[in-house]
């Protein structure tokens, strides 16, 4: 047996397409898909300003919510991450999970938590969040952080 860094050498490509039809099969029991643009430090010194208007991928986010309180976010900083959601009748949410940190410095796996607000209309809701990460890649400890508001659409 051989050793390879090649991740189809290990049929990685089955889990990703088992994670697309997961995924499919969530978006498809209903939730909420949200678009989210603000500013992201990516570990190199502070905040980075958010362009105006907002054409450099670092601003955005886009996050699936499932009826179950899992949510599902993709961005390029902090990354590609999976978590879980709570949140009071307020509006208020606090969320923990983990998944792909991406920074300035490099990428690795680790967790994130993140803290926010979420008006309560339908089928529209306005949402600000703070999502701070940390992993551990190319030999560091990787922190990123961003502070993002934008709509929810209920699907």
């Amino acid at each position: 047996m051989y050793f390879s860094l090649c991740p189809y050498a290990y049929g990685t490509h089955r889990l990703v397409w088992v994670f697309v039809l997961w995924l499919w099969v969530e978006i498809a029991c209903g939730g909420d898909l949200m678009l989210k643009l603000g500013p992201p430090g990516v570990g190199n010194g502070g905040p980075n300003p958010l362009s105006i208007p907002p054409a450099s991928l670092l601003d955005y986010e886009v996050s699936y919510l499932s009826s179950s309180d899992v949510e599902y976010s993709l961005s390029v900083v902090p990354g590609i991450l999976v978590g879980v959601r709570h949140s009071n009748d307020s509006g208020v949410f606090a969320g923990v999970g983990g998944g792909l940190v991406i920074s300035g410095l490099g990428s690795g796996l680790g967790g994130y938590y993140s803290v926010g607000y979420r008006s309560s209309t339908r089928p529209y809701a306005f949402e600000i969040d703070l999502k701070q990460a940390f992993g551990l890649g190319s030999g560091q400890l990787l922190t990123v952080y961003a502070l993002r508001m934008g709509l929810a659409w209920s699907l």
